[in-house]
């Protein structure tokens, strides 16, 4: 896995965060987008997705559709982790 696939494996992660619609993960998104972009290679990506997994985590909500949306979500970091080792 190269550097632009972590990258794209993360924006597919924060699409899916955005549709959780949490204000305290989206604040935590956006600071941590910025530090992806300028992110030079797959460890920082992967911590950097490690980090925001906290926030995703800590939602709550007993939605079914947010359950689905954050199932995909660890499926995607499980990907990018694979990936990476």
């Amino acid at each position: 896995m190269n550097l632009k696939e972590a990258k794209n494996i993360f924006d597919e992660i924060s699409e899916l965060c955005g549709r959780i619609n949490d204000p305290i993960l989206d604040d935590a998104l956006e600071s941590i987008y910025r530090d992806v972009e300028h992110a030079q290679n797959i460890d920082e990506v992967l911590q950097l997705t490690s980090d925001l997994m906290f926030y995703v985590d800590e939602v709550t909500w007993d939605d079914e559709e947010v359950k689905q949306i954050k199932s995909d979500i660890q499926d995607l970091y499980n990907e990018l982790q694979d990936e990476v080792e």
